[in-house]
């Protein structure tokens, strides 16, 4: 008995329901929606010419197995005939797949550390108005400097400024959840 991938290639006549009848190649089997597709030839036509100018004389006709009456196998296919499956690195080059991954994970790092730092600034500006960035830091009433990732333990500084930076970024980071 043959698994229903095996007839991939077998060329076959298939006589449906409404005794019409197609010759053609098995080109898939699809258990999922239960049908079959098959490459036919068709008559050549002068607007069957393809867009690098060989002749395209091939169709695909896809049919429901509740449409087919009778199918016939006309020939098998030798085994050098037979569709080799395609495994995934034939197709995709890894290490630029792998590259991009890497991308997007710096771009996402950057982007939350960017949110982070924009909402925590925002806040502080909102307190106080002597607060700037300089050099991927906040740097509050001149001598309180905040750096990645602005949380409260990484608020460096001195004077009366540093505990009241302190309270503003713990409330920012109590009120964002983290």
């Amino acid at each position: 008995m043959l698994n229903l991938d095996q007839t991939r290639g077998f060329q076959v006549k298939v006589i449906t329901v409404l005794d019409e009848t197609i010759l053609g190649t098995i080109y898939s089997v699809n258990s999922r929606n239960l049908t079959i597709t098959l490459q036919t030839n068709t008559i050549p036509s002068p607007t069957s010419t393809s867009a690098n100018g060989n002749d395209n004389n091939n169709s695909f006709r896809i049919i429901q197995n509740n449409f087919v009456k009778k199918l016939i196998v006309l020939n098998k296919p030798d085994k050098s005939a037979q569709i080799n499956k395609i495994t995934l690195p034939q197709l995709v080059d890894l290490t630029n797949i792998q590259n991009r991954i890497k991308d997007t994970s710096n771009i996402n790092t950057i982007n939350s550390t960017t949110n982070e730092r924009s909402l925590v600034f925002e806040t502080l500006k909102k307190t106080l108005n002597d607060t700037k960035i300089a050099n991927d830091k906040i740097v509050v009433l001149g001598d309180v400097v905040i750096e990645a990732p602005f949380k409260v333990e990484n608020v460096k500084g001195s004077g009366s400024g540093y505990e009241l930076v302190k309270r503003i970024v713990d409330g920012v980071w109590q009120r964002k959840g983290g």
